[in-house]
């Protein structure tokens, strides 16, 4: 692999060995390379392989932002990467790396966000929520520099983009809507959802996915099992409410939700709500 050109100190332009240009990335890749000279492969961290539009604007983006911001957003991904133990899209270190470096620019002169959906991120993406942490904390330690629980919030929408590649539009979006059913579900006094209970996360889990699914137009294949006919007869309370969260989904999506899914949710409300709290109303 060829240097076709320095970036910065770790950051390089090169030809592979398919005459594709190639971005490398690696602790001092760029001390002492000059254009035609090899790459020293033993210190390439990471190769980004990406159509040309994205490639351009990696490589600008990679010249104009300070070292230790690329370097924060490299070590952010990869700790990403390991903990959620998935694939992230490429062009994340294209999206990330520009918002960490704006989010510390915007920090350092005085200003500072409040990210509305801070709740809805921690509860529906909190493995992701944990990567904005480790991030905050790498800032902190790195530059000196803090930040509010609610750049941690705009960091895990990015990975989360990344996670399950969508538009970082889509995935506010769809986190809106989130937040708007949560709302709905902890102002029933009638169900009384255990917030704290393993299974408010499991229901957390399935209506983060049923989102998803419906942004996407997509139907989750259900079987045809008797029981869920029974469903609104056995929890009818519960029904009542997952009727009105798939119409909800339904209306923020613009796409059908199957009544399948209704059926599923109120097992999952079942669960999570509180017996005692259920009792009382009875």
């Amino acid at each position: 692999m060829k240097v076709l050109k320095v970036i910065n100190n770790n950051v390089l332009s090169c030809i592979d060995e398919d005459g594709q240009e190639v971005v490398a990335m690696g602790r001092g890749l760029g001390f002492h390379a000059h254009p035609r000279s090899m790459v020293n492969l033993h210190l390439v961290e990471k190769i980004f392989r990406m159509d040309s539009e994205d490639m351009e604007s990696l490589k600008k983006m990679f010249a104009r932002l300070p070292e230790e911001h690329i370097e924060i957003s490299h070590q952010v991904i990869a700790y990403a990467s390991e903990v959620l133990d998935r694939s992230l899209r490429e062009n994340l270190y294209l999206t990330l790396t520009d918002h960490i470096s704006f989010a510390i620019d915007q920090k350092k002169g005085g200003r500072s966000f409040h990210n509305a959906l801070l709740t809805e991120v921690r509860i529906f993406y909190p493995r992701e929520y944990g990567v904005g942490r480790y991030a905050l904390d790498l800032i902190q330690s790195k530059l000196g520099i803090m930040f509010p629980e609610d750049e941690a919030a705009g960091i895990a929408l990015h990975i989360v983009n990344a996670e399950y590649d969508s538009s970082i539009s889509e995935t506010v979006y769809i986190t809106q809507a989130l937040h708007d059913i949560l709302e709905i579900l902890l102002k029933d006094t009638v169900l009384g959802l255990r917030t704290e209970s393993i299974y408010f996360d499991e229901l957390t889990v399935a209506l983060k996915f049923m989102v998803m699914r419906a942004f996407r137009g997509e139907q989750e294949p259900h079987s045809q099992d008797s029981r869920l006919r029974v469903i609104e007869e056995i929890y009818p309370e519960e029904y009542r409410q997952a009727q009105n969260i798939i119409k909800a989904i339904s209306e923020k999506s613009g796409h059908e939700v199957a009544e399948s899914d209704a059926a599923h949710l109120a097992i999952y409300l079942h669960r999570a709500a509180d017996p005692e709290k259920r009792k009382s109303e009875e």
